[in-house]
């Protein structure tokens, strides 16, 4: 497996190829045919570098000052942002390329930090996450998502253990991923 994650197209990486138009024009756009044909472009151009993994699309409900996750996402609106997400995901799948959905569980929307290197947690309950970012992801899971990324963050509500007297990430979080992703959620 070759893997990249190419937010705005490969040209960062590969000189010669053209930047491809971001999520948030995408989910302005609102139309899932587009979207579709972006994500069959996204994957051609990565199967041209021998890349057949696209670690996206992001589909975090991110806070709007979150710096991270600036330019990244569709929508703030979770129906819009599955299916624009489903639409790039399945026209980048239709090529050869897996597309990853991240990061699971999601972001909190308070919070405007970048969980890369900061300790952060979803602070909202479980009912209210699965009523939004989990339902995306289950979406998603349902449409044939090829792979999930975990994110560093703690979601108590979910998993209440704590080490070092702080919630453990789902990056490490048997009850998120092994019990929740893969045993509910059917990844």
């Amino acid at each position: 497996l070759s893997a990249m994650d190419c937010n705005y197209g490969i040209d960062g990486a590969f000189y010669e190829f053209s930047p491809i138009v971001s999520a948030p024009l995408i989910g302005a756009a609102d139309d899932e045919q587009l979207a579709f044909e972006i994500g069959k472009l996204r994957g051609l151009h990565l199967r041209r570098v021998c890349c057949n993994w696209w670690w996206g699309p992001e589909v975090d409900l991110a806070s709007r000052f979150s710096q991270i996750s600036y330019g990244r996402l569709y929508s703030d609106e979770p129906e819009r942002m599955t299916r624009m997400a489903r639409a790039e995901m399945l026209g980048c799948q239709s090529v050869g390329v897996a597309a990853t959905a991240k990061h699971f569980p999601g972001a909190d929307e308070m919070e405007y930090r970048d969980a890369h290197t900061n300790y952060q947690m979803l602070h909202c309950s479980f009912e209210s996450w699965k009523q939004r970012q989990g339902k995306i992801y289950q979406e998603l899971i349902d449409s044939g998502v090829m792979g999930i990324m975990s994110s560093h963050m703690a979601f108590p509500a979910c998993d209440p253990t704590k080490v070092n007297g702080k919630y453990v990430p789902a990056s490490a979080s048997y009850k998120m991923i092994t019990e929740l992703l893969k045993g509910e959620m059917g990844f």
